[in-house]
């Protein structure tokens, strides 16, 4: 379970310093300074053309030879002849420009611009694939149950009064239908997505990249288990995202198998209960564990992955 985020309600630290602030873009869980394209050096746009893979290094190298050529070779022509000098000083300006150009597209496209594409699922999700979604986060509220009460039998009574009302699934997925109105991308539980969950005040519930054990699970592409309701979440937002009730979560991102975005986040979570990060992490186990091949994380991604998807792009300017 190395590869799992643990964090324990006692030593936790986390609040705003795990969040993404709306005005950056995040580059691998980690928040990226918006960059002036107008400012860029050769040497930065040599490092953010190399960033590009060996064909935009490629391409870039020769665009600059291209240009040098041009330049030196034609001045040398154009020594005794004044038009023929301003013809050439017109073709620098209008090489230069062009080379610049393919530099602010290698920056556009480089993770460290000021442009970032995800692979999402469209939105709203069709009919058709809402039992399917709701008998796998089913499976995955039992076997939680299952992990519960066989560590219950082995006189671990604490676990005893842990019934499976007090535990809760749904899955998260980026939404991106409120960028009109200035919000690129939140995490929201669409109707057929989310079971047990009694409270309808949470049904809207919406997160920020980065936000809650969701929105760091989302951000850093890696589960996340902690037994403190408040994990990544601002002291300003506590009252309005985290239900009282709440004691105990297991977020697990699901990829895209073609680009390693994160299509969803699946949660589990545990409601008036007494929990450890033991327990957690023993459930976290079950419902990542092959039986016939396959896991009930892996057979919750099979079906998401078989969605309709779009790609979400989102461009900052200054």
């Amino acid at each position: 379970m190395s590869n799992a985020i643990k964090d324990n309600e006692e030593n936790s630290n986390q609040s705003s310093n795990s969040q993404v602030s709306s005005n950056q873009v995040s580059n691998n869980g980690k928040p990226e300074e918006l960059k002036d394209p107008l400012t860029g050096s050769i040497i930065s746009s040599w490092r953010d053309a190399s960033d590009g893979g060996p064909f935009k290094t490629s391409v870039w190298i020769a665009a600059t030879i291209a240009a040098l050529t041009i330049l030196f070779g034609q001045l040398l022509i154009a020594k005794e002849n004044a038009a023929v000098y301003a013809l050439i000083c017109y073709i620098f300006g209008a090489t230069v420009l062009s080379v610049y150009s393919g530099v602010l597209l290698f920056r556009s496209d480089s993770p460290k611009g000021l442009t970032q594409r995800w692979r999402v699922l469209r939105q709203p999700v069709k009919q058709e694939w809402n039992d399917k979604i709701k008998k796998l986060i089913d499976m995955s509220i039992n076997q939680t149950l299952e992990v519960v009460t066989d560590v219950a039998a082995n006189n671990e009574s604490e676990y005893l009064k842990i019934e499976k009302k007090h535990i809760r699934g749904n899955i998260f997925l980026p939404d991106y239908r409120q960028a009109l109105y200035g919000v690129a991308m939140e995490l929201a539980m669409p109707n057929a997505f989310r079971r047990q969950m009694t409270d309808v005040t949470e049904w809207g519930l919406r997160l920020l990249p980065g936000e809650g054990a969701v929105g760091v699970s989302f951000e850093n592409r890696q589960p996340v288990i902690t037994d403190n309701p408040f994990y990544g979440i601002d002291n300003k937002r506590k009252q309005q995202l985290v239900t009282k009730s709440l004691c105990g979560i297991i977020a697990i991102p699901i990829l895209n198998d073609e680009t390693e975005d994160v299509l969803a986040v699946l949660a589990i979570d545990f409601v008036e209960a007494k929990i450890s990060i033991e327990l957690l992490d023993r459930i976290y186990e079950k419902l990542s564990t092959p039986i016939n091949g396959e896991s009930t994380v892996d057979q919750v991604g099979n079906v998401l992955r078989k969605l309709d998807k779009a790609w979400l792009t989102i461009t900052l300017n200054d």
